[in-house]
């Protein structure tokens, strides 16, 4: 699980941007789950919640278009200071 703490004046760009990763992971073969989950006391925290058939899915996943995609954006969300959190 992965643990975002997003600043308040990006979380709807962020959640509609990040929306396009999830959905093309949820279509991907071996993919068991991947949640995106807004907390309910505070809707700048998003958890992220993962899990896969085995590495070798998980590889492939972030070889992935709607992946590279995330990745090249995703610290635009994240200015210094901004919390991420990973939990296995």
């Amino acid at each position: 699980m992965v643990v975002l703490d997003i600043p308040r004046r990006s979380r709807k760009a962020f959640l509609a941007d990040f929306m396009i990763n999830a959905k093309g992971t949820n279509e991907e073969p071996g993919v068991l789950r991947f949640d995106v989950i807004q907390d309910g006391v505070n809707p700048n925290r998003i958890y992220i919640y993962e899990l896969y058939r085995d590495p070798v899915v998980l590889a492939a996943h972030r070889k992935m278009p709607h992946y590279q995609f995330w990745q090249k954006w995703r610290d635009k969300y994240r200015p210094s200071g901004t919390q991420r959190r990973r939990y296995t």
